[in-house]
């Protein structure tokens, strides 16, 4: 694993006033995961409400004897309820911020909020995750296992829409599982010499669980899934920082859905800028999982991983300015 020596976010990570056991720490995290999780579902069942009065088709179609598998088609492709259920993870930042501290007494700065370089790392982090999703569909073209066509009409003003809305959950799930879970983990496991890979492993496998309930969801997906919050995880430890992994998270989806035209873990993007046809094998597309469930994602990421891993790093030790608490 990288070497986490002059690490900025760990150092001001170690001030925790409040260390939990690593089991402690794991039931702490559900906790204030439940209490995002069911916020966040009062505000999208506000809106799928919201969405199927506003709608006479769906309405009309509950005469019918297949009222409910429209409805749930519906729900599943309504922008009001998808551009929702990304904004509602607002909650989960407000959430992770006050737990780390009030209760744990971390700075941000221990969350991966340095400010040192933060724009650029931002911008270095979007041109990677877009970078990496794109070249495992490009991959998935070049060998046959399907075809993108530009779309007929784009509207814009909801896709700038789309965007924020994956600014939030990029971020929010990246302050959730790697500003505060895995940094709280290895607080955990501090008198272990691999802390560091626990809090890796476990952070990226709960990661993963997380999606658990995603449409179309399959083994190769859960393991792409894992992959994904190792990348994440290493991506954080080797810069030192969170800006890269949001900006890197949020490019990933939105290139995804919204630019390449395939599903992001399962769930639609009913407006993007290339439509993906996945003719081929689903095992190496992800079908209607998207990329995430295809051997395609499995490729990049492990190539991807292994170069963050194995490349010289120049890292510089603290300073005023970066270590600063925001």
């Amino acid at each position: 694993m990288i070497s986490d020596k002059n690490s900025i976010v760990f150092t001001e990570a170690e001030k925790a006033q409040r260390k939990f056991k690593p089991v402690i720490q794991i039931l702490i995290f559900f906790l204030v995961y439940l209490i995002f999780y069911l916020v966040a579902n009062v505000i999208v069942t506000v809106a799928m409400g919201i969405a199927v009065f506003s709608s006479n088709d769906i309405k009309d179609s509950f005469t019918e004897s297949s009222g409910i598998d429209s409805l749930v088609e519906f729900l599943q492709h309504n922008p009001i309820v998808l551009i929702a259920s990304l904004y509602t993870f607002i909650v989960s930042y407000i959430v992770c911020i006050i737990y780390a501290r009030k209760i744990e007494k971390r700075s941000t700065v221990s969350l991966g909020y340095t400010r040192k370089g933060a724009p650029l790392q931002f911008l270095m982090g979007f041109g990677i995750g877009g970078a990496m999703i794109t070249a495992a569909g490009l991959m998935c073209m070049i060998s046959g296992n399907g075809s993108f066509e530009l779309s007929s009409s784009v509207n814009f003003p909801l896709l700038i829409v789309y965007f924020a809305g994956y600014l939030i959950q990029g971020g929010a799930e990246e302050i959730m599982n790697r500003g505060f879970l895995m940094v709280s983990l290895r607080n955990s496991f501090r008198n272990n010499k691999l802390r560091n890979v626990w809090a890796v492993l476990i952070s990226s496998y709960i990661f993963a669980m997380l999606h658990g309930l995603n449409p179309g969801m399959t083994i190769l997906s859960v393991l792409n899934l894992f992959g994904a919050g190792v990348f994440f995880a290493v991506l954080f430890i080797r810069f030192d920082n969170i800006w890269i992994c949001w900006a890197a998270h949020t490019a990933w989806n939105f290139f995804q859905g919204h630019i390449l035209g395939t599903y992001v873990s399962g769930l639609p993007s009913p407006v993007s800028i290339f439509i993906f046809n996945d003719s081929g094998n689903q095992i190496i597309n992800g079908g209607s999982f998207g990329f995430e469930g295809g051997l395609m994602v499995s490729c990049v990421q492990l190539l991807v991983i292994a170069l963050l891993i194995f490349l010289p790093s120049k890292r510089k030790g603290p300073d005023s300015k970066t270590a600063e608490p925001a």
